[in-house]
């Protein structure tokens, strides 16, 4: 990924009856909705106890946009936030990424998060000119295991022991999509 490639402002897209949308100070509340929830972030490194660690963490995204170092979305329902969904560790030497998601509770098995991490590998390729797109996944996590495999990544391999949680360690399964994948899926059309 070349920086010129960065978007000087966080794109949107509509995802069915979804939008993503750059995350903003005011999503807080919404937010704070699911990063709360110890269900939801049962397998993320992110759980908020409080609404002002919400506010910290959304000042913070934003400072690493600026910086060129991430791009944070919000999938909004009639503009309320009900998930989010990430690049990190834009390099652009080596033209990759990291995405994460998660979403609340009351929407998983809906498919958003599926169309939602479509829509941001879409991105990360056709615009970013990304050569590759990392993930990683807990192993218990299936749900999130499902998504990616519906969007197209494939599994590279497990990181034993790799993340400490909740006095446990986890493995961690590794995942990606290069660019030649996802072109070779896009001419199938």
């Amino acid at each position: 990924m070349k920086t010129d490639r960065f978007p000087s402002k966080v794109p949107s897209f509509p995802i069915g009856s979804y939008n993503l949308r750059g995350i903003k100070p005011e999503d807080a509340c919404s937010l704070y909705h699911f990063m709360s929830d110890k269900e939801v972030t049962q397998f993320t490194s992110l759980h908020a106890e409080t609404l002002e660690e919400v506010q910290s963490w959304i000042e913070l995204m934003m400072e690493q946009f600026e910086k060129k170092q991430s791009i944070y979305w919000v999938i909004t329902q009639d503009n309320r936030a009900i998930g989010r969904c990430h690049y990190i560790y834009l390099d652009a030497i080596h033209s990759r990424a990291e995405i994460g998601y998660y979403l609340a509770k009351e929407y998983w098995g809906c498919g958003i998060m599926t169309n939602a991490v479509t829509a941001i590998v879409e991105y990360g390729f056709e615009h970013l000119k990304l050569n590759r797109i990392e993930a990683r996944s807990i192993s218990r996590n299936y749900g999130s295991t499902r998504v990616l495999e519906k969007v197209g990544f494939s599994k590279e391999g497990t990181l034993r022991q790799h993340t400490f949680r909740a006095g446990e360690f986890f493995d961690v399964e590794m995942f990606s999509f290069l660019n030649a994948n996802w072109q070779q899926l896009r001419n199938s059309f």
